[in-house]
C-alpha cells in the first residue's frame, strides 16, 4: 500500500509541475485555455488526494486536511472544466478560487509539515516553507481577484502548481511517516 500511495503522490506531482509549466510558459494564452489545463489538472490531482486519503485515513496524520485539499480541487476543477461562464464572471471566479484553493493548500501542507517534523522525518521544513508561501499567495490572489485573473494569473497560478508538484514529488521520497 505504501507503494501505491507512493505513486499517487508521484502523478500528482507530475500533473501540477506539467499544468504549472504550461500555465508559466504560455502567458499568451487566452484564459479560458489556461482554465482548462488548470481545470483538468486539479481534477486529476483532486481524485488522487481523495483516492490517497480513503487508502491510508487510517494511519496518515492531518488526513483530514488531504480530504478537503482533494474536495476543494475537484470542485474547483470541475467547475472550470464544466461550468458555463461568461468570461468576464470565469475571470472573476478564477481569482476567487484559486486564492481559497491556495490557503486550503497552505494549511494542508502546513499541518503535514508539522505533523513530519513530530515524527522527526526529513523534508518538513520544505512543506512549512510551501505552506506559508502558499498562504501568502492564497491572500494577495483572494484580495486582488481581477488583477490576479489578467496576466499576472498565469504567474501566479504557474508557479504554484509548478513549486506544488516539486513538493508532491519530494513527498515520494521523504521518510513514510505513516508507517
Amino acid at each position: 500500500m505504501k507503494v501505491f500511495i507512493k505513486v499517487l503522490w508521484a502523478i500528482g506531482g507530475v500533473l501540477l509541475l506539467l499544468a504549472g509549466l504550461a500555465t508559466f510558459f504560455n502567458p499568451l494564452a487566452s484564459i479560458i485555455t489556461v482554465s482548462y489545463i488548470i481545470g483538468g489538472a486539479l481534477l486529476i490531482a483532486g481524485l488522487l488526494n481523495i483516492i490517497a486519503y480513503f487508502a491510508s485515513r487510517k494511519v496518515m496524520l492531518g488526513a483530514g486536511w488531504v480530504l478537503a485539499d482533494g474536495i476543494l480541487s475537484i470542485i474547483f476543477g470541475a467547475m472550470i472544466c464544466f461550468g458555463e461562464y461568461s468570461k468576464g464572471f470565469l475571470t472573476l471566479t478564477i481569482g476567487v478560487l484559486v486564492g481559497i484553493w491556495l490557503l486550503v493548500s497552505g494549511i494542508n501542507y502546513l499541518s503535514r509539515s508539522f505533523d513530519m517534523h513530530r515524527l522527526h522525518a526529513k523534508g518538513w521544513g520544505w512543506l512549512t516553507v510551501w505552506g506559508i508561501l502558499c498562504i501568502i499567495a492564497g491572500v494577495i490572489v483572494f484580495c486582488n481577484p481581477i488583477i490576479t485573473a489578467i496576466n499576472i494569473a498565469d504567474i501566479v497560478v504557474g508557479l504554484s502548481l509548478i513549486v506544488g508538484g516539486i513538493a508532491m514529488l519530494f513527498r515520494c521520497f521523504t521518510r513514510d511517516i505513516e508507517s
